[in-house]
């Protein structure tokens, strides 16, 4: 795996890049040791990765990289991981496709994504708000009603 992300990380002519049905341990290996700042497509479905606080992914996605597209579904990221990656949403300005489909999140994880592409709840939120983001996976059981009804999604009418 050490030779592996070398010469990715060395390669200048790489854009793109499927790392499927590996293991989270490589992933992580992935994760850590190539610099992505060049890469257009990352592909890292299927891996069963875990990040256990840790924050690559938010990082990579916060760096505002030419990244267009990230596919991080069929995993094991949870809320907590998609609430750094709603965070890392506002500084971005390149991602335009993030799937996150087949995950552990919940409830609260899905609201942080969402909110982060979506929130029309004030001004501000609206203008922060990372528009060009399509996010693919949130669930069926996701409430969208309940967030874009009277209320919106701060509960303020």
């Amino acid at each position: 795996m050490t030779l592996f992300t070398r010469v990715l990380t060395q390669s200048n002519s790489v854009e793109e890049l499927t790392f499927r049905w590996n293991s989270n341990e490589n992933t992580q290996a992935l994760l850590s040791g190539v610099d992505f700042s060049r890469y257009k497509v990352l592909s890292l479905c299927g891996n069963n990765l875990r990040t256990n606080g840790r924050t690559d992914i938010s990082d990579l996605i916060a760096a505002n990289p030419p990244l267009v597209e990230l596919h991080l579904g069929i995993n094991r990221l949870n809320d907590d991981d998609a609430v750094l990656i709603a965070q890392s949403l506002g500084a971005n300005t390149h991602l335009t496709n993030l799937n996150v489909r087949g995950n552990n999140m919940q409830e609260r994880g899905m609201r942080a994504l969402y909110e982060a592409v979506n929130n029309t709840s004030t001004l501000n939120t609206l203008s922060d708000s990372n528009h060009t983001c399509l996010l693919i996976g949130l669930s069926g059981n996701f409430d969208f009603y309940a967030i874009n009804w009277c209320s919106g999604s701060n509960g303020l009418y």
